[in-house]
């Protein structure tokens, strides 16, 4: 775990920060790691949930496809660390018209039940 920046997004420039964001919009895009997205998706029936938590939420990737899915009426809540990848969340959901099924805020839910939201 301390190898992983993600843990400390809140705590990194900007520079870092913007890459951080590209590398998981370019992960995003990756077919291997779609496949395995709506795989793990289909087999959780997501497109049956009212409400769905998506923490570390980072860019939105997965809440976007989540959204984004067919016959999805749910309510997509997702948490980052960062309030700079809340931000490039919230634009990218809302240039892809799928902000009405989602909430993006920053928050540290690593610490149980001490976590910040």
């Amino acid at each position: 775990m301390a190898d992983d920046p993600y843990r400390i997004a809140d705590e990194v420039d900007s520079n870092m920060l913007e890459m951080m964001a590209s590398r998981l919009e370019g992960r995003g895009k990756d077919t291997r790691l779609l496949g395995m997205i709506e795989d793990y998706l289909d087999a959780v029936s997501v497109t049956d949930a009212q409400q769905v938590l998506d923490l570390g939420c980072g860019t939105g990737v997965v809440a976007r496809r989540i959204a984004g899915q067919d016959g999805f009426a749910g309510h997509v809540t997702c948490i980052d660390i960062s309030p700079q990848l809340v931000a490039k969340a919230r634009d990218l959901v809302t240039s892809e018209g799928l902000s009405r099924k989602t909430t993006f805020d920053a928050g540290d839910t690593r610490q149980g039940e001490n976590a910040v939201c």
